[in-house]
């Protein structure tokens, strides 16, 4: 329910979509109202949005949602914030999760680090794993845009302002 509000663009549920971030029922829920917010460029979401990508660590579907709702607001600095939870007192389970947000949010800052990380041993196969995997979304040039998962079964007769923006500024806009 949350991403189609931020997908049609309605403005009047920035108040439910602020609660559902900060104490929905479930993590679904707060991660659909994260990319909600980023879907409707809520500037001054980008504080909520990066406190609920730290606290998620052990969260994945909260975590990835998080990291694409703040670069859904153009922050350049979310493979650094995903970056700073993987470290190796992470468990896998939370390396894994940040290791699939880089590679969903597709900023190409990433690819060093991704990199590096593949080619320490001392990794565990999973994680570096997860890396390759990653570095695979992030590298291939014939795949979707990281957007492409919002245009599934989208109304093409209705597209809002949200998908396409003023001069290429929105949604589909954006890589």
């Amino acid at each position: 329910m949350e991403r189609r509000l931020g997908l049609c663009g309605d403005r009047r549920a920035l108040p439910t979509l602020r609660a559902h971030l900060e104490a929905g029922a479930d993590d679904g829920a707060r991660g659909h109202a994260a990319v909600a917010l980023g879907l409707l460029g809520v500037r001054d979401a980008d504080a909520d949005l990066a406190r609920a990508l730290r606290e998620a660590p052990h969260r994945p579907e909260l975590l990835g949602d998080a990291a694409v709702g703040l670069a859904l607001l153009g922050r350049k600095d979310v493979s650094a914030l995903l970056d700073e939870l993987i470290d190796d007192r992470a468990a896998a389970s939370v390396q894994s999760a940040c290791l699939t947000s880089l590679g969903e949010v597709g900023d190409g800052r990433a690819v060093d680090a991704l990199l590096e990380l593949l080619q320490d041993e001392a990794r565990p196969d999973l994680t570096r794993a997860r890396a390759a995997a990653a570095l695979g979304r992030l590298c291939e040039p014939a795949g979707q845009p990281w957007t492409a998962a919002f245009l599934r079964h989208a109304n093409y007769l209705a597209l809002t302002d949200t998908l396409l923006g003023e001069h290429g500024t929105g949604l589909l806009g954006l890589r």
